[in-house]
């Protein structure tokens, strides 16, 4: 969309596409994208904003009052692989909001890039940067990126939730990042990444989970500035590197064994996607719908064979949905067990996950024939084994034995040319 005004799209999916699934751009305002869901793109998922309007100073000209909420973001970027699941340039009152992002080849969100604004000289020379400042025509100076690195840092991959500088410049109006669940990054990535040049951001009342060795936020350089991260954000791992400037910084509660207190629990609870619960498709076992009770582990690759399991007697998990019909894919096996299935808090009995040979993608309960409308289902763990949960499917499919595909296995896609990349640029 270019210079729309407007627009909603609401309740739509992209999907098998060559490029980006929707692009809000080149001075689109007061547009939205709504309970839509987006999925196998060779580029991004949503973009907003643009990376080159910094010196735009016409209001009618700029991106600005749009909505990004309620969205289903997943297994974006699958040839362009520095593609995000939500990217925003330069724009003004961007809201995004209850999204469940998955599945990414790169960050989640990137929020605020663009060729523009640099720091000021004093925090560049800070970090090993020298410093130029160009004059416009009258004597103004021209704030674009004329800086040299003395020496250029590795490329470094990011994690789920990439900042640069909150809107257009350097404005002393604090942004928010707040409310965001973030779960299975990789064992080098920042969960929350503060990159450079962000400044004037607000941080709080967050939850990483999984972040297997990275940082749970990174402030990696003195460019970075003006960021107050807390009170009240929760994680399970607390490694931080905080290397900015005038940052105020309390501390993440560290919670271990998956013992998040309620404080938590609501933020979990309240991000991602709306808790009607998932109808008409299917809830992945990382989906921000499903609530785990207990101890559980995460295990594989995102975007690839990824599981939840468990080997404590009465661990559950709990998923919300519509439909006449839900359907339970997990593993069997040699190490498998027994878990108990309750519709309504009414149980449809016992299932086993018991195997000769381990089998992975396996439709282990089925229930069709429900009446109308709003159900939970719940499985729990009963003995016997472990439990390892895939994902949920309504409606049930009981045909279909494999989920989660390797973002290498065959699917129908139209053909593309693979001569340019229809994704804008995001950092490293």
């Amino acid at each position: 969309m270019s210079r729309g005004n407007g627009i909603a799209f609401s309740g739509d999916s992209f999907e098998h596409l060559g490029a980006t699934g929707v692009d809000l751009a080149d001075g689109t305002q007061n547009s939205s994208v709504t309970g839509s869901t987006v999925t196998d793109t060779a580029a991004g998922g949503i973009s907003v904003g643009d990376v080159d309007d910094y010196f735009q100073n016409d209001p009618d000209l700029m991106d600005s009052g749009n909505t990004i909420s309620g969205n289903a973001i997943s297994h974006v970027g699958q040839d362009y692989t520095d593609a995000v699941g939500i990217w925003a340039g330069y724009t003004r009152e961007l809201t995004v909001s209850h999204n469940d992002i998955g599945h990414t080849s790169y960050s989640g969100m990137s929020i605020g890039w663009g060729w523009g604004w640099a720091s000021p000289c004093s925090m560049q020379a800070a970090q090993g940067t020298s410093c130029v400042i160009a004059q416009l025509r009258g004597g103004q100076p021209d704030h674009r990126q004329l800086c040299a690195r003395r020496h250029e840092r590795p490329a470094r991959r990011r994690s789920d939730l990439h900042q640069r500088r909150p809107g257009r410049g350097r404005r002393r109006v604090y942004s928010v990042l707040a409310g965001n669940y973030v779960s299975v990054g990789n064992d080098t990535n920042n969960m929350l990444y503060q990159d450079e040049g962000s400044s004037y951001w607000d941080t709080y009342d967050n939850v990483t989970s999984y972040s297997d060795g990275g940082n749970w936020i990174g402030m990696w350089t003195p460019t970075i500035n003006h960021i107050t991260v807390g009170p009240a954000d929760f994680t399970d791992n607390p490694n931080t590197d905080n290397n900015g400037t005038d940052i105020s910084y309390t501390g993440p509660t560290v919670v271990s064994g998956n013992a998040w207190p309620a404080a938590a629990q609501s933020v979990m609870s309240g991000a991602g996607l709306a808790p009607t619960g998932v109808s008409g498709g299917v809830a992945d076992n990382d989906s921000q719908l499903l609530s785990y009770a207990g101890t559980w582990s995460a295990h594989g690759t995102p975007g690839g064979d990824d599981r939840h399991s468990t080997t404590t007697t009465g661990a559950s998990v709990t998923l919300p949905f519509t439909g006449g019909s839900i359907a339970l894919v997990a593993d069997k096996g040699p190490g498998q067990g027994n878990a108990q299935i309750l519709i309504d808090g009414v149980s449809r009995g016992t299932v086993s996950g018991q195997a000769n040979t381990q089998e992975t993608g396996q439709t282990l309960f089925a229930a069709d024939g429900l009446p109308a409308g709003a159900h939970t289902i719940q499985v729990a763990d009963t003995g016997g084994g472990g439990l390892t949960v895939d994902s949920f499917q309504t409606p049930a499919q009981p045909y279909l034995t494999t989920v989660n595909r390797p973002p290498s296995s065959p699917r129908a896609r139209p053909s593309r040319s693979p001569a340019r990349s229809a994704t804008r640029p995001v950092p490293g």
